[in-house]
């Protein structure tokens, strides 16, 4: 699957789209709602969702695997090698052996957690509340834009954020294999980040 484009769901089904264009591997999903999770790792294919908080992965046999089961509902998971990561609104946890091992716990008060994504040659792990981007190490959030929030992905080793509230898409300019050392008093700012245009 990794030279195939994923298919939205629909109807209860998913699927891809092969190098030619055609429907592949329309497979039948439990009940319930389901969100595709980003992956930098090609080929993963990660599921968010159904009736439980679950994360479940493709494997090439087209079946679901469950990876983990939350008490908490799951917004967020990404994957990068053989990592892989999900998260609460408050809590971010790499699944070990279907075990979740807790990252990093968002501190009381603080924006809920939206997304997250890794590098895969770098190892860090960034997640974004809704108007901020945080970079996760040793369990320690630090700040590397603080007047912005969104969706983010890692491509080519770039860190990306898609804000929909202020209609942007950039790109993180500082280098994602240095520390920033930043806590949550320094706050940079979206200067340090290049459009997308």
């Amino acid at each position: 699957m990794t030279d195939a484009a994923c298919l939205p769901f629909r109807a209860g089904s998913w699927g891809y789209l092969d190098a030619d264009g055609k429907v592949c591997q329309a497979l039948p999903l439990p009940e319930g709602n389901y969100s595709l999770a980003t992956a930098a790792t090609a080929g993963t294919v990660l599921v968010l969702g159904g009736y439980e908080n679950t994360l479940y992965r493709f494997v090439d046999d087209g079946s679901l695997d469950v990876l983990l089961e939350s008490d908490e509902p799951l917004v967020a998971a990404t994957a990068a090698g053989t990592h892989v990561y999900a998260a609460t609104q408050n809590t971010i946890m790499e699944v070990k052996y279907k075990t979740p091992e807790v990252l990093f716990v968002n501190p009381e008060h603080h924006e809920p957690i939206i997304s997250i994504a890794a590098s895969t040659t770098t190892g860090l792990l960034f997640f974004s509340t809704p108007h901020q981007v945080y970079m996760v190490k040793d369990g320690i959030a630090e700040s590397i834009i603080y007047n912005s929030g969104g969706q983010l992905r890692i491509h080519d080793d770039q860190l990306l954020v898609l804000d929909t509230e202020r209609g942007l898409l950039y790109r993180v300019t500082q280098p994602l294999n240095k520390s920033t050392h930043h806590d949550y008093k320094t706050k940079p700012s979206l200067s340090q980040a290049s459009l997308l245009r």
